[in-house]
């Protein structure tokens, strides 16, 4: 049997990440390619 569903939260989670974290993330996943796997699970590439 499946669980209930839940529901949102009240309020959205901070972020976990400084601006220049996300930057450099971004910069690492462009670096891969346009066949990266990463692409394939919804992450963009900015």
């Amino acid at each position: 049997r499946d669980p209930p569903p839940r529901a949102p939260r009240p309020r959205p989670l901070a972020p976990r990440i400084t601006p220049a974290e996300a930057q450099a993330h971004a910069a690492f996943v462009a670096s891969l390619g346009e066949k990266a796997v990463w692409l394939r699970y919804g992450g963009a590439v900015t």
